[in-house]
């Protein structure tokens, strides 16, 4: 009896004496960045289907010129199938996440060497899509395009365009 005690005994305790396991350290899943949902190679469409040209979007750390810190920003290479346009990515709230605000832009110069403005419009209450927003692989990107400033002294017909694009990612 005294001898099956001391095996529970001696089992039990170097069953208490066993290394500890490590706990494997778990990864959190990686959260992307907001911008990186948008970058990539897009059809450009008009709003009846048509295609127009194709537009790609990239990501850069470019430099804040009011405070010198490096700021997330996005190009859009042939944009209107026009220009190439630079500008600072805007971080949103959970409810605008999927907006691509491309702000205000005055005096982009063209391919052509022409001036224009360019500025993002806001949603066009007349439809049902939310207009500068990423829906699945879609973005409409409504924007206004004018040379009001600059087509007497650069000789060129006047253009003013309240725009929509129907940008596909592939």
């Amino acid at each position: 009896m005294k001898s099956v005690l001391f095996v529970i005994l001696t089992v039990l305790f170097l069953s208490s004496c066993s290394k500890e396991r490590e706990a494997i350290p778990v990864t959190p899943p990686r959260i992307p960045e907001q911008w990186e949902k948008f970058i990539g190679f897009y059809k450009v469409y008009d709003t009846l289907g048509n295609y127009k040209y194709d537009m790609e979007i990239y990501h850069f750390k470019g430099v804040s010129a009011i405070s010198s810190n490096m700021i997330d920003s996005i190009l859009i290479q042939n944009f209107a199938d026009t220009f190439d346009l630079k500008f600072q990515f805007s971080f949103h709230t959970p409810e605008t996440v999927n907006f691509l605000d491309i702000g205000f832009h005055d005096s982009i110069v063209d391919r052509n060497n022409k001036t224009c403005g360019l500025w993002s419009l806001s949603d066009d209450l007349s439809t049902s899509v939310k207009e500068n927003y990423l829906v699945n692989d879609t973005i409409i990107i409504y924007f206004k395009q004018t040379n009001i400033k600059y087509y007497i002294n650069e000789a060129q017909p006047y253009y003013y365009c309240e725009c929509k694009h129907v940008a596909v990612k592939q």
